[in-house]
């Protein structure tokens, strides 16, 4: 070194330690003359790394003379690709250098592809023979944890350990990152530990002097520089927001590096091992134009593997990405290629909802688990500028419910700080806040029809149909009715639940929601629901009545939603909470007989522990619409109508006692509507409500047959006690009204099974009746009604249509019977009922 003379030196084949290392290093850049070095095979085990070759590439940082560097056989991983990659960004001379057989496996070569394709880096090619494998990032979890620095998501949950060469690497490379978002480390850095740590002021040169000892733990986040280069952006254009984001953050090959980057993979063409590493290496961090795209698929024996793992790194969108596809050499591949990256290709960006699993192992599905998370960032950014309340399940705000890796729960206080792995199974439920502009309409009736026709003849799978609907939803809106009908072709309750969930963010009268809950009979399902939605976002603030509230006190949304339920009762009638009880965790059931604590009123007081049932019931003349709106508004992120007459209010015939239902039949097949006979059973100069002994007389005053035998009594009772939810001991006209609402719900069924018929067997009833009546005996009975409508695909409520058309009770519908629907074929019923009922 004190030559000065000495510009090619090889010292290859000795064994060096980290301190041999460290010194060699300082004495090359001190001498500032050697151009060419070689020190292959001189690495050893380090207590602080993979290899004690890091030691000596950390000095490098600093050198300015060297082109030419031989590092092979020096048990390099994806560790030391890393600090090679932080040091060398910004050298000005370094052209080549050779790490040929080093483990460095598809991680490692990611950090040397970045390097090759940074233009403030003099890198112009490698040499990496026999670099395939080597240890993978599940080694990470040994050093306390998954810690991989991403290019495109460099946020998250950092523990460093700064006598590490690695660990002082990626914190490098997170001040690099502050730089190239014009964001300051003080405002990047968040939740730091040791309390008081200083950041150290960047050199001239460029270099962060970082410390070589201690312990670090850092929330790294630049969301808000983020932001800012967004600015523009429209807050609902999910797509423009992703695109605008990966333009900035990926690595997209410079033409002055593209001959360097396409060299070394023709370098390796007949080698599959290596070109698939490669290409594992390029699947993230990495932006290339579709011209790109395609020399990369003049490799003819690899297209398939190509297009797999790059198609989500190719810019331009659904175009470039059609055209991709289009270069699979035959049939079979395209086919072969299109099932591998199904759920890509089903993935809507603009209506995310949804429950995903994903293999994170799979390039594709890495690809959206990575979308979703800055959707997730975006989301979140932007309710905090429109000052929105947080309904998330944890009370921190995310987009991200439910969230397990490796089927445990992930235990980070924000998603955000989650760093995604390149392996394993990640689950998770997205609800996305964005919601229908205003104004919104509905699709038209006969689009909505052309939809329907074409799911009930599709010739494939209720998930194939589900995944055509999510592509194309973003597309459209619906009302609370359509959605009530599209969920009603399908058998399965599962499948229903997964249409709803793909759907609900397109509803424009949320308000309705228990028009279509009524299609989840199962109260397992009901639940599911709340809990992949949030207990917050579906809750039913305008129509809560009927719906049975269960709470689980240890999830953060669960406490709240209960808060919410018992101030409104507050506002109504406390009264309206029934049937409760509250479970322990020790499984003890406390029926609480004093009452639902008054200290429930207050959030913070409510038990963090436990499981609370009850159910909500209110008397129409006690409902404090404006609350409910103001809660919706809050709370739901939906304007529910200024007036509340507006509102279509309804009951499920799910929750009725069957009495109910049969008083409602039998009023609807002898009166013009439900007022006829409350006047009668009131009686001239009646006060307007019902008394109990009013309404036992009144049962036959009207010639309600329905209630005879011994047990008579009790099942009036039975109606009575529904018609007051208050329990004051008499009906009023606005108590009596639920029956309207019970109707509509009958009346709905049966038009939504006209329908049915319409699309399957056409306008004539005759010839559903011939489908319908497969043994031509001209009656059907219950069992073979419910029978034939699922034979024929019809998942609706069927038994209350059955019942209303039973019209003598004698547990058959005749064809005479049967065309009694043919009134319904005039799309009246809904609206005269909606009069009936004002």
């Amino acid at each position: 070194f004190r030559s000065g003379s000495v510009e090619d030196l090889d010292l290859g084949w000795n064994i060096f330690n980290e301190d041999v290392f460290h010194y060699l290093g300082l004495g090359v850049v001190a001498a500032g003359n050697i151009k060419k070095l070689g020190v292959a095979n001189c690495a050893q085990a380090s207590a602080h790394g993979s290899s004690s070759a890091e030691a000596f590439i950390e000095t490098l940082e600093r050198d300015k003379y060297l082109t030419h560097l031989d590092l092979s056989v020096n048990r390099i991983d994806f560790r030391g690709a890393l600090v090679l990659e932080a040091v060398l960004e910004n050298n000005p001379r370094l052209k080549f250098f050779d790490i040929s057989h080093n483990p460095l496996a598809s991680l490692g070569f990611r950090s040397i592809l970045r390097l090759l394709c940074r233009p403030t880096s003099a890198l112009k090619g490698f040499d990496c023979d026999g670099c395939t494998a080597g240890a993978s990032a599940v080694d990470m979890q040994n050093e306390g944890g998954y810690q991989v620095f991403t290019e495109t998501n460099p946020g998250g949950r950092y523990n460093l350990q700064l006598e590490r060469p690695y660990h002082r690497a990626l914190l490098k490379m997170l001040y690099r990152t502050c730089i190239r978002f014009k964001t300051s480390p003080n405002e990047a850095f968040k939740n730091v530990t040791p309390a008081g740590y200083v950041h150290p002021s960047q050199e001239p040169s460029g270099i962060w002097p970082v410390a070589t000892e201690g312990k670090l733990s850092l929330t790294f986040n630049v969301d808000e520089a983020m932001n800012k280069v967004l600015t523009g952006v429209n807050d609902r254009d999910f797509t423009g927001m992703l695109d605008a984001h990966f333009s900035l953050t990926r690595l997209s090959p410079p033409k002055a590096k593209e001959i360097a980057l396409f060299t070394q993979w023709k370098k390796r063409e007949g080698q599959r091992h290596e070109q698939l590493t490669l290409l594992e290496a390029m699947s993230k961090d990495f932006q290339f134009s579709y011209p790109q795209f395609v020399v990369m698929c003049r490799c003819k024996g690899e297209i398939g593997e190509v297009a797999w793992r790059l198609l989500p790194c190719v810019a331009g969108g659904a175009r470039t990405r059609f055209l991709s596809l289009l270069q699979m050499p035959s049939t079979a591949d395209y086919v072969r290629l299109m099932k591998r990256a199904q759920k890509l290709l089903n993935f809507n960006v603009e209506n995310p909802t949804g429950n995903y699993e994903l293999d994170l192992g799979n390039w594709l599905d890495s690809s959206i688990a990575e979308q979703l998370l800055l959707l997730d960032r975006w989301e979140c950014s932007v309710a905090s500028r429109r000052n929105l309340e947080v309904v998330s399940q944890t009370g921190i705000p995310s987009q991200v419910r439910n969230p397990q890796y490796e089927d445990k729960p992930i235990f980070v206080k924000v998603i955000s700080e989650f760093i995604l792995p390149e392996f394993g199974r990640l689950q998770l439920d997205y609800v996305s806040s964005k919601r229908p502009v205003k104004d919104a309409s509905p699709l038209g009736s006969s689009s909505f029809d052309e939809i329907l026709v074409a799911m009930q003849k599709a010739e494939c799978t209720p998930t194939e149909k589900i995944h055509a609907v999510g592509l194309t939803s973003h597309f459209w809106y619906l009302s609370a009715l359509q959605m009530r009908t599209i969920m009603g072709i399908f058998k399965d309750s599962h499948i229903r639940a997964e249409v709803f969930v793909r759907l609900c963010m397109r509803l424009i009268d949320f308000q309705h929601e228990k028009i279509f809950r009524a299609r989840f009979q199962d109260q397992a399902e009901y639940l599911k629901l709340q809990d992949r939605l949030g207990h917050i976002t579906f809750f039913p603030f305008i129509q809560p009545e009927q719906t049975d509230f269960i709470f689980n006190f240890s999830v953060w949304d669960q406490r709240f939603a209960c808060n919410l339920l018992v101030n409104l009762a507050n506002e109504e009638n406390r009264g309206n909470l029934q049937d409760f009880s509250y479970t322990h965790v020790d499984g003890t059931v406390d029926q609480l007989p004093l009452g639902i604590p008054r200290s429930w009123d207050s959030f913070d007081r409510i038990p963090t522990t436990g499981t609370f049932r009850v159910t909500y019931v209110c008397a129409p003349e006690e409902r404090k619409y404006k609350t409910r709106r103001a809660l919706a508004r809050r709370y739901g992120f939906y304007e529910a109508p200024e007036m509340e007459s507006e509102v279509l209010w309804w009951s499920s015939i799910t929750k009725c006692p069957e009495d109910v239902i049969e008083f409602v039949e039998f009023l609807n097949s002898h009166f013009k509507n439900i007022w006829v006979p409350f006047d009668k059973i009131d009686g001239d100069g009646g006060n307007g409500n019902i008394s109990w002994s009013e309404f036992k007389e009144g049962i036959k005053l009207i010639g309600c047959d329905k209630f005879v035998g011994q047990d008579s009594e009790q099942r009036a009772r039975v109606v009575f006690r529904y018609l007051d939810p208050s329990g004051e001991g008499q009906v009023s006209k606005s108590e009596w009204s639920v029956l309207g609402q019970i109707l509509q719900e009958i009346q709905l069924c049966i038009k939504e099974f006209v329908e049915f018929c319409g699309r399957t067997f056409g306008r004539d009833l005759d010839d559903a009746w011939s489908n319908l009546d497969a043994d031509g005996s001209g009656e059907i009975d219950r069992a073979e009604w419910l029978e034939a409508c699922e034979r024929l695909g019809f998942f609706g409520l069927a038994d209350p249509i059955f019942s209303f058309l039973d019209k003598d009770d004698e547990g058959t519908v005749s064809r005479d019977e049967f065309s009694l629907l043919r009134r319904f074929q005039n799309g009246k019923s809904l609206r005269t009922v909606k009069t009936m009922q004002l």
